[in-house]
């Protein structure tokens, strides 16, 4: 199972890396610094809810496992697909106050993820799940170098 944990964790951070990413390029890119708070609120939900059920998921470790692991890699494809289609336009806030009404929303439908993946992840192994996050920002980091690379080669 520690070898699952890590996976989960790692496409956790991945997530989080793209949607950084993703709203650079699609958002306004002052709103990928929202990603961190979004990472955050979605732990801090988790964390939450395993202070109130965290009996009930102990007894059928393996079956909330799975289920968190499940949830998280539907809800990150989903939530994204959603999130696109809301008519949120950052730069209309100001003339536009229902764009606010958006915002909450986003931060809900972004957050679902992570709060999946701290239910998994974080909650059986937190030291397994720290190895994830950076087998993966290696390599994230040896990926950006090669892309660099490959840049001023061709």
């Amino acid at each position: 199972m520690l070898p699952a944990v890590a996976l989960v964790s790692a496409g956790a951070l991945a997530y989080e890396v793209l949607l950084t990413r993703l709203f650079s390029i699609v958002q306004w890119h002052h709103s990928a610094y929202m990603i961190i708070s979004i990472a955050l609120l979605g732990y801090g939900a988790s964390g939450a809810f395993l202070a109130l059920a965290g009996e009930a998921l102990r007894r059928h470790l393996g079956a909330a496992f799975a289920a968190g692991a499940a949830l998280f890699a539907v809800s990150a494809v989903l939530s994204f697909a959603v999130a696109e289609r809301l008519p949120f336009n950052p730069l209309a806030v100001i003339w536009e106050p229902r764009q606010l009404l958006f915002l909450p929303i986003l931060y809900g439908l972004f957050a679902l993820p992570f709060f999946d993946q701290f239910n998994t992840s974080l909650r059986l192994n937190p030291a397994n799940a720290a190895f994830g996050q950076v087998v993966t920002s290696a390599q994230l980091n040896y990926a950006r170098r090669v892309q660099i690379m490959l840049k001023y080669i061709f």
